[in-house]
Parts: structure tokens; sequence; C-alpha cells
């Protein structure tokens, strides 16, 4: 081991020189190749910018011949002559937009006064259909009382049993004698206690009209009263004095006096003769020896029949002037549409008007700010032309020194590039022979490395082997102690045993030997039974083993066997079974059985029978119950449908006249933002068009755009402008809806913060314009919007964290400043 682990170490030295070697041509290659690059790498560099400066050299060449050819192009007098023009224009349409702008003016307020007016016409019109619906509610309450406490209920079946009776005499619709009374105000109680169920009468013409309708009377409740005008004048304060028709009630109220109170009737009863009665304005009674009153029954219909009777004529009286107003108003309002229809249609015409005229006012300023642009840039341009060719005299001069630098760094370049590759001739082929001794000491060190392996493999298990061997003597001379104590153990007892009769210890010997044979003997016999009994035992057991195997196998069988008699004895059973109840012969069946039919179609044909009955589900015993149930509350339910279908007829009718005035209502103030926004917009852009378009047919679902534009584009869309067009007409929408109800100020959170100059001076002359109506609060960073206010409120932060408001106002600070 030692010997290869020096020779190891020898050719390890060996190989780490050639690896020293190579390294070192490595390094050398390696510092060529670096210092080929470079001057590689730079010639191509140079090579690159002196390309660039001829490039660029061309490209000033002939930028200069083209701005000496521009320089004598500009010409200010062609603008000029055009921005004279444009102002005289300019100021022109001025004019005209003054003029038309103040025709608009009265015209708006016009329209505002006759909108006010059709505004007034339109509620007094609600307000008139809202009475004539109340009215034509109480009046169809009212006749329905009428008519139960008139008994013309046909709901009972005595009822229909005379209303029969009546109309088969052509009497069912005749009046009641309460329809045709004319009573003095005030006495109608009166005379209803008096008439009482007479009041329900239908009146005749003659007494054998009534005899002819009575041949068939059923046994009904029913009233008649018959008679002519009567032409005798009734006593003086009698009942009769009191009803001016029917006349031919005087001779049943002729008896009948009239007191204003019942103390005054009980005074006066001493004086009535015989048949004669005293009645109070209350419906209280007084006979010559008897009184008689009735209090006011809630659940009686009878009660207040003829004042009813009196507030259904007057009530038909006034639904009748309500028409009439309705009609009147209704009239009113249509001229007044017309007339406004009218009136907006010429203020839309004017607005179009004023609009081409802004429109033609921006255009003569976008040309006049144009030419002045040309003009500037004409100068401009002059300008930059001088300032370009100086510039690019100096930097042609610039970039031909650098060409020149360049031409001369490549050529060095390309000198020492040529030296380089005569060395990196010559020290190419170098590194074959360094390689391949690297390749073969590296073989060479290898495999001493795996013998020196090996070897010391082998001393390690020597090793293991000696320090076993030793551990093993060890133990021998620990035996070989235990066996000398041992033996002096049995010569201390020898020669305690010498001094016996040597003769009775050969005999005893001999006894021991001799049964020690026995026993061996025994114990060798008894050994060999016992192997021999052990044999037959596992010869046993594995004859056991493979019987109980067949026995488990044949029990298994057997238990099969036994299952399928047991499936084939329930399957008779139930063939059996069926046979009987359908009183079939097997016999006859299995001879009149179809020989191509297999019992698998007849499996099926069963399948697909208890599929069917599967569908059917459970039988429900307690159906007939259930259905009696389910009878009832079909009933109950078809009665609350009914209730229902009612109550949602009702709704719908609601609805449908609430969708009727929203549809109103939305159209009115479409309309009038519309007309708003269409004012405001030229405002604020300084002409231009906008308004509002409904995206869908119904009132009740239809979305809004805003067209709006612009001055000089076309109309578009809201999302098709800028952000400060957007902002511009989004303004406009949102003061054309504040003015159609306006609020007592108005807030505005920055606003004009993507609005130029131009357009933040258009929205303040508007806010301030709107500032007499209402009071502006505004946040913002614009200077030009904050002179617009009267006092102004900021926040200061003096010290991190800490904030403070500063207030300032404006006029006061004015005055200030101006003392």
């Amino acid at each position: 081991l030692e010997a290869q682990r020096a020779e190891l170490d020898k050719a390890s030295e060996t190989l780490h020189k050639a690896e020293a070697q190579l390294s070192t041509w490595q390094e050398a290659w390696h510092s060529m190749q670096q210092r080929l690059a470079e001057p590689a790498q730079q010639a191509q560099v140079e090579r690159t910018r002196m390309e660039q400066f001829e490039s660029q050299l061309q490209h000033i060449a002939g930028r200069l011949l083209k701005l000496q050819t521009d320089q004598g192009v500009f010409n200010t007098e062609a603008h000029e002559a055009e921005l004279k023009q444009q102002q005289t224009k300019l100021s022109e349409l001025k004019q005209k937009s003054q003029q038309v702008q103040s025709d608009f003016e009265a015209g708006k307020a016009n329209v505002q006064t006759l909108d006010n007016n059709n505004q007034s016409v339109r509620k007094a019109l609600e307000e008139t259909r809202s009475q004539l619906q109340s009215l034509t509610g109480r009046l169809a309450s009212l006749e329905v009382l009428q008519q139960a406490g008139l008994n013309k209920d046909s709901g009972k079946k005595s009822a229909k049993e005379r209303d029969a009776w009546l109309n088969n005499h052509q009497l069912k619709d005749a009046p009641r004698l309460a329809e045709s009374i004319k009573v003095e105000s005030g006495w109608e109680k009166a005379l209803e206690t008096v008439l009482g169920d007479l009041l329900e009468s239908l009146q005749l013409d003659s007494t054998a009209e009534l005899e002819k309708i009575m041949q068939d009377a059923p046994v009904v409740s029913a009233s008649f009263i018959t008679g002519s005008l009567s032409s005798v004048k009734p006593p003086a304060n009698s009942l009769a004095e009191k009803v001016s028709e029917p006349t031919s009630l005087h001779a049943l109220l002729s008896h009948i006096y009239c007191t204003d109170d019942v103390n005054n009737a009980i005074s006066q009863k001493s004086k009535l003769k015989v048949g004669e009665m005293l009645i109070t304005r209350d419906g209280v009674l007084v006979g010559e020896n008897w009184l008689k009153m009735q209090a006011q029954d809630k659940g009686n219909q009878q009660d207040g029949v003829l004042a009813r009777q009196k507030e259904i004529e007057s009530t038909q009286a006034n639904i009748e002037e309500l028409k009439s107003s309705l009609i009147k108003h209704e009239d009113a309002l249509n001229i007044g549409k017309e007339k406004s229809d009218q009136l907006k249609e010429q203020q839309s015409q004017l607005q179009n008007n004023l609009n081409q005229l802004h429109r033609e006012e921006s255009q003569a300023q976008s040309v006049i700010s144009s030419t002045e642009n040309r003009i500037q840039q004409t100068l401009s341009n002059q300008k930059r032309v001088m300032l370009e060719i100086t510039d690019l005299k100096a930097r042609k001069i610039r970039e031909q020194e650098a060409h020149e630098k360049a031409t001369l760094l490549r050529n060095a370049a390309m000198e020492l590039l040529e030296t380089l590759e005569k060395e990196k001739t010559e020290l190419t082929g170098k590194d074959a022979p360094l390689q391949q001794t690297v390749n073969e000491m590296r073989q060479k060190t290898q495999q001493l490395r795996e013998q020196t392996q090996q070897t010391q493999v082998r001393v390690e298990t020597f090793k293991t082997t000696r320090n076993s061997a030793q551990q093993q003597l060890d133990r021998f001379k620990d035996r070989l102690e235990q066996l000398q104590q041992r033996k002096s153990n049995l010569q201390e007892q020898s020669s305690e045993q010498a001094s016996e009769d040597p003769t009775t210890l050969a005999e005893q010997l001999e006894k021991q030997l001799e049964q020690r044979k026995q026993i061996e003997i025994e114990l060798s016999s008894t050994r060999d039974a016992l192997q021999s009994i052990d044999n037959t035992v596992r010869e046993l057991e594995q004859k056991r083993h493979l019987a109980e195997q067949e026995v488990e196998i044949l029990r298994t069988l057997i238990e099969k066997l036994k299952l399928e008699w047991q499936e084939v004895s329930v399957r008779e059973e139930t063939l059996q079974e069926q046979f009987a109840e359908t009183e079939f012969d097997a016999k006859e069946l299995s001879e009149g059985m179809d020989e191509n039919v297999t019992l698998q179609s007849h499996q099926r044909e069963i399948e697909e029978i208890q599929r069917k009955v599967a569908r059917l589900g459970a039988i429900n015993l307690a159906a007939i119950d259930e259905y009696k149930v389910q009878s009832e509350r079909k009933v109950f339910l078809d009665e609350q449908d009914a209730d229902l279908v009612a109550a949602l007829e009702t709704l719908e009718t609601a609805i449908a006249k609430i969708d009727r005035d929203t549809r109103s209502l939305f159209k009115d103030t479409f309309e009038k933002v519309n007309v708003r926004i269409q004012e405001m917009f030229p405002q604020l852009f300084g002409g231009g068009h906008a308004h509002l378009e409904m995206t869908g047919d119904d009132l009740l679902t239809t979305g809004i755009s805003i067209m709006a534009q612009p001055p000089g584009k076309r109309i578009s869309s809201i999302h098709l402008m800028s952000g400060g067009e957007k902002a511009l007409t989004a303004v406009a929408m949102v003061f054309a809806i504040f003015e159609l109800n306006p609020a007592p100020f108005c807030m505005l959170d920055e606003v004009d913060a993507p609005l130029d100059e131009a357009n933040i001076g258009r929205f303040c002359a508007l806010v301030k314009k709107m500032s007499d109506r209402v009071q502006f609060i505004f946040i913002t960073h614009s200077k030009t919007t904050m002179e617009l206010a009267d006092n102004l409120i900021g926040v200061t932060m003096r010290e991190p964290g800490v904030s403070r408001l500063v207030s300032v106002d404006v006029n006061e600070a004015e005055r200030m400043a101006n003392e």
C-alpha cells in the first residue's frame, strides 16, 4: 500500500505539471484571442463610425440644400391680407349674432310665460280630473248604497223571485218612490220616518194595473203606490205641503202636521183630531195619546234614502259641471300647447340661426387664429432656418474632423491585427502534445488510485481479521485461567479424597459409569422414538390439512347448491302461485308458447313493464281522502284566484294610469331639458349645437344620449369627445337640469379642472349669470375661477399634520386694496 501511494503521489505530481503547462498555453491562447478581439472590434467600431459620419455628412448636405431653397419661400404678405379680411367678417358676424341673441331672449321670455300659463291650465285640469274622479267614485258608492236601501239587490233567493215576478210585468226597472220624491230641505228624515218601507214602493199608474200584477204575486216583500196627479192644495203646515212631487202622496201625508221640535209637538197634541199626527224635523212622530221616536241604525241601508237621493242628484249635477269645465281646460291647454309649439319652433329656428352664426364666428376666429399662427410660424421658420443653416455648417465641419480621426484609428487597428495574427499562427498546434500528455497522466493516475483503493480495502480486511483473532485469543486466555482455577480446585478435592478408601471409590465410579451408559441408551432410544413420532405427526398433519381443504371445497359447493336449490324452489313456488292467480295451466302455456321467444326476450319485456310500474310510483291508499282535501283546497284557491285577478285588474288599471302620468311628466321634462341644453351648450362652447336623443321608443324604458357638436366638428356622441369637451357638455347638462328644478345652492367640485383658459372664461361667465338666482359653492385650483368668487376659503398646512382654514372676503379685500 505504501509503495502504491508513493507511485500515486509521483503520478499526481507529473499530472499537475502537465496540467500547469496546458493551462499556461490556454492562458496564452486566451490572451491572444482577447488581444485579437480588441483591434478587430475597434476596427469594426471605427468602420461603423466612418459609415455613420459619411451618412450624416450626406444628410447635412441635403438638408442645407433644402433649407437654402426654403429660405426664400417664407412670405407673410398673403397671410396678413387674409387676416384683415377675416377680422372684418368676424366683426359683422358678432353684430348679427347679438341681434339674433336679442330676438332669442325675447322669444324665450314669451315661451316661459306661455309655459307657465300652460302649467297653470294643466294643474287646473289635473285638479278637475281629480275632483271628477272623486265625485264619480262617490256617485258609484251612493248608487250602490241607494240600490241596497231601495231593496234593489237581487242576490237573495226571495229577491230573485220578486225580480222574476216584476220582470214578467215589465216592472223590474220601474222607478222607486224615493227616486221621484221632491221634499223641502231639512224634512227628509221626517218623511222617511212616516213612509218607512213605502220608499221602496213601485209607482203604478192605476189600481187596475195593481190588480193585474197581484193575480200571480208570490210570497215576497214588495210595496206599490198608485194614483194620479192631485190638484187639491194640501193643508197648511202639513207634511204634504213639504212634498212637491209626487202629488199622489198628498192624500197620505195631509193629516200629518209639521213642528220644529218634540216639545212643541207634545204641547200641541191635545189639539189633534182623530187620525191626525205631528212630525218633527228629527223624525219624532206624535199622536193624540202616543209618541214614536226611532234611533238611527248604522247598519240599516234605508236610513237617509231621501238625503242620499238628493246627494246623488247634486253629485250628478256637479259631475256634469266638472265635465264641462274639463272640456274647457283641455281646449285651453291644447291651444296653449299649439302656441307653445309654434313659439318653440321659432325659438328652435332662432337657435339654429344663432348656432350657425356662432359656428361662423368660431370658424372666422379659427381662421384668424390659424392665420396669426401661420404668420408667427412663418417668422419663426425664417429665424429657425437661419439658425439651422448655421448649426448645420458647424456640424458638417465637426463630422468631417471626426471622420478623419476614425479613419486613422481604423488603420492603426488593422496594422495591429495583422501582427497579432502572425503570433496566433505560431502558437497554433502547440496544445496537442500537452493535451495528450495530460490525458495519459490522468488515465495512469486514475488506475493507480483504483489500485490503491483496492489495497486499502484489503488492509482494512486484514485489520478486521486481526482484531477478531485478538478477541478470540483473549477469550481463550480467560477460559484457560478458569480451567487452571478449576484444576487447582480438583487437586484440592483429590488430596482430600486420597485419605478415603480407593476400593469404595472405584466401585462407586463403576456404578455411576454403568448407570450413565444405561441412561444414555434410554435417552438415545427415547430420542429415536420421539423423532419417529414427530415424523408420523408431521405426515398426519399434512394429510389432515389436505383433507380439510377438500372438505372446505365440498362444503362451499354444497352451500352453493343449497342456495341454487332454494332459489329454484322459491321461483317454482312463485310460478305456481302466479299460475294459481291467473288460472292458467303450465302445460297448456308451454305447448302454446312461441318457439322463437327466448328467456332473454321475456326478461326484457318484464324489465320494461317493471320500469313502467316504477314510474307510476307506489300505490297511495289515502288518495280518495287526499282528493277530497285537494278538491276543497282547489275551490278555496279558485276563490282566492278570483280575488287576486280582481285585485290584479285594479292594480293594472292603477299602473296604467301611473305609466300614462309618468310618460307625460317624462316627456315634458325631457323637452324642457332638451331646450335648456340647446341654450347652454353654445354659451359654454362659444358656438356649436347639442341636443338629447332617446335611445328607445318606450318612454318608460328608454335611455338618453347626449349628441353634441362643438364648433368646427361633426356631431357625435359625448363618448367620442376629449376630456374638456366632455366636462363642458356635462356642465351644460347639469345646469339645464338644475334650472328645471333649482335648489337654494349648487356645489361644484373641480368642474373646471380639465378646461383650458378660454373654456374656463365661458364657464365662469355662465356661473356668474346664474348666480343671480342660485348660490354657487365651488372647489377649484384655477385662478380665473377664484377671481369669480365673492368669498374664498382655503386650507393651508403651516406645520406638518396641522391644517388651518383661511377665508377671504373678496369685496372687502378689494375695498382695502383701493384704499
